[in-house]
């Protein structure tokens, strides 16, 4: 049998295989060549050691049951201070009108000193009870009155009452007002002003 002669075709395949072979292998420690000896100790199931460029050893698990653990990184425990409660909110107290309402009474200016101090401005139905338990705080603080009087008003459709009370002197009037201001009377403060 005569010796065969090389085949054209099977020279460029054996050419082509050499460069797709030079091609593929990568420098050491790149992307690709990290990837080609994860999957080929993944496929093969062995384990190798590769230098990287630096000359530092890596080492590659074969093995695809064993599983590289990255542990986590230990939580970080955060103190936080206690939020001091809040104090409960004051009750809002309401105040009595004063008696002539917010204008002054009788045409009076603000400052004068007189012997009548103006109470409150009350609902007509209330004149009573508030009468008698401003007598009581009056007698309770150690000060006698002359008189307690109420003046009768149509106010907005409403009928209200102002009372008034009236002391010995205005000296004994200003130590009255400076000792009841604030003070409760049927659940709510008055506001003594001069009449």
């Amino acid at each position: 049998m005569a010796p065969t002669k090389p085949s054209p075709l099977k020279a460029l395949r054996k050419q082509s295989a050499a460069r797709n072979q030079s091609m593929a292998t990568a420098s050491a420690g790149s992307a690709f060549s990290r990837i080609a000896r994860s999957n080929e100790a993944f496929k093969y199931g062995f384990k190798r050691t590769y230098d990287d460029l630096d000359g530092k050893e890596q080492e590659v698990f074969a093995d695809p049951a064993q599983k590289r653990v990255r542990r986590a990184a230990p939580k970080k425990v955060i103190k936080r201070a206690k939020a001091t409660p809040r104090p409960p909110p004051e009750p809002v107290v309401e105040s009595w009108r004063p008696a002539g309402g917010d204008e002054s009474v009788q045409g009076r200016k603000a400052g004068d000193l007189t012997d009548t101090l103006g109470l409150a401005r009350v609902s007509t139905w209330r004149v009573e009870a508030f009468q008698s338990a401003a007598e009581a705080l009056i007698e309770q603080k150690g000060f006698d009155f002359v008189e307690v009087t109420a003046v009768e008003l149509e106010h907005g459709g409403e009928s209200v009452t102002d009372v008034f009370m009236k002391f010995r002197s205005e000296i004994v009037a200003e130590l009255v007002r400076d000792v009841i201001d604030g003070e409760m009377v049927e659940g709510r403060k008055l506001q003594a002003r001069f009449a």
